[in-house]
This record gives structure tokens, C-alpha cells and sequence, in this order.
């Protein structure tokens, strides 16, 4: 067998073989959505709530200025949910929402989040995240490998904040396109 083949027969890894390679492709969303979640004053949004507080995506989204979409929220849960599965921020389920329905998610700040969010001096280490900037550019290709999920796309560009959620077909070349001057892009 030369150095270009494998034999992949062993089925009980494969499950975490499979898991790896997720893993990989997918590393670089995180701090795409950590550098939204910034750039949106999440971390901020939730800290001014108090200590332990629980907050759900339509609240916080309702504290985010020149939000025009109605539908922000939906997006927005997207983000948290996702920052919440990286352990970023805690997320419970509440018990019952408005008129009887199923409960929403409320999500908190990890004790660790205090570094992210401004201290008295206006300190915070949530600026850093302008560092991932070149990951955002380079991780469009690896995007393109999600055909078919579901997602949301974020876009900023001065004051105006529009979010939305799409399907995004990565297969269709056309629908990538590059941010323009003082815009950037969140997609998967």
C-alpha cells in the first residue's frame, strides 16, 4: 500500500474519525461568531442585565440598535446557540413561553465572560477578536464544504446592523460574495 491509500475498515472509530473531521472544518466559526457576538454587544447586553441573569434572544435583540429586521431574534438565537455549545454562554430552557407555547432558550454569561465584557476603566479583551480577520476571509472556502445548512448572515457597516435568516446553498458559487469596504459577513 503506497502513502496515498488508507484502509478505513475499522466502523468503531469511524463515528470519531468523522467527529474529527468536523471539528477541523469547522474550526474557524467560532471566532466568526465570537467576533459578531462582539461587534453586536452581546457579552455587554447581557452583563448590564446583572449577575446570573438569564436573558432570552428576543430580549437581548430588542437592546441592539437599528435592528430593522423583525425577525432578528431568530438570527440572533442562532448566534447564542452556537456560542452556548462552545460553553461560551450558559443556556436553559424556560418553562413555559407566551400563551401556553413551549418555553424559549434564556442564555447567561460564563463566569470567564467578565474578561469580555468592559470593567470599570473601559477595559475588555473583546476587542481582540479584529485579530480573526484574516479567518474570516480564508474561511469562506470551508464554508462552502456546509452545502445545505441552515444559517444566518449578519452584516454591519457603520450604525446599521441587518440580520436574517437564510438557506444558504453553497454549492451556488454566486451567492459568496465579498464583503464590501467596512462590511463582513457571518455564514454557515
Amino acid at each position: 500500500m503506497n502513502s496515498s491509500q488508507h484502509n478505513y475498515d475499522d466502523d468503531d472509530d469511524d463515528e470519531q474519525h468523522l467527529s474529527s473531521a468536523l471539528l477541523l472544518v469547522q474550526s474557524h466559526v467560532l471566532p466568526m461568531v465570537f467576533q459578531a457576538a462582539t461587534h453586536l454587544d452581546l457579552f455587554e447586553i447581557i452583563a448590564r442585565a446583572g449577575p446570573g441573569a438569564l436573558l432570552s434572544a428576543s430580549n437581548i435583540a430588542s437592546h441592539i440598535p437599528n435592528v430593522k429586521n423583525p425577525k432578528a431574534h431568530v438570527a440572533l438565537d442562532r448566534i447564542l446557540g452556537y456560542l452556548a455549545s462552545h460553553s461560551v454562554l450558559t443556556c436553559s430552557l424556560s418553562k413555559e413561553g407566551v400563551g401556553g407555547t413551549d418555553g424559549e432558550r434564556l442564555y447567561g454569561l460564563q463566569p470567564f465572560c467578565k474578561y469580555l465584557v468592559r470593567d470599570r476603566d473601559g477595559r475588555s479583551l473583546a476587542p481582540g477578536t479584529v485579530m480573526v480577520k484574516p479567518i474570516l476571509n480564508s474561511g469562506k472556502l470551508a464554508l462552502k464544504c456546509l452545502n445545505g445548512h441552515q444559517g444566518l448572515r449578519s452584516r454591519m457597516s457603520g450604525a446599521q446592523i441587518e440580520m436574517r435568516v437564510r438557506h444558504f446553498k453553497i454549492r451556488d458559487f454566486s451567492s459568496v460574495t465579498e464583503p464590501q469596504s467596512g462590511q463582513w459577513r457571518v455564514e454557515w
